[in-house]
């Protein structure tokens, strides 16, 4: 797998300014964008564990995405793991697959990236920057072009 690009690193807004989530798609694969409370972006598979609902028509609440449809919040913090859900009653735990499925970005030079193969991208691997040559051989190694 390699790094593909989504964005633009100011098209996602920040959380002190708007609540808007981006959606974007790799392949056919939705996914969705958002900015922490550190304003860091996240990146998820859009759909939402409870109801597969697209958390693309949610927003962001205190630097959580939160579902649209019954308003789950996942904390990027938690690896996505479900940390409000409005409907449990007081003592109730939050199943533990209740959680999105991430997905590693990096920004370079403004532009966000996603790694879309499974789990965290090997160390030697990192998105290509204006400095690499796409012409060498050693690039369309690295960058499995065709």
């Amino acid at each position: 797998s390699v790094w593909y690009p989504l964005t633009y690193e100011s098209y996602v807004p920040s959380p002190k300014d708007s609540a808007e989530v981006i959606p974007v798609a790799i392949f056919n694969e939705p996914l969705v964008l958002w900015r922490d409370s550190d304003e860091k972006i996240q990146c998820a598979y859009d759909v939402c564990p409870h109801r597969s609902a697209a958390l693309s028509e949610g927003r962001t609440r205190d630097g959580k995405l939160e579902c649209l449809y019954h308003g789950w919040q996942f904390s990027s913090e938690k690896e996505g793991q479900c940390v409000t859900i409005p409907q449990l009653g007081e003592g109730a735990t939050i199943p533990k697959q209740a959680c999105l499925k991430m997905k590693s970005i990096r920004v370079v030079e403004g532009i966000v990236w996603v790694y879309m193969g499974n789990g965290a991208p090997p160390d030697s691997l990192d998105p290509p920057t204006s400095g690499d040559d796409v012409c060498s051989p050693a690039f369309n190694d690295k960058f499995s072009l065709y």
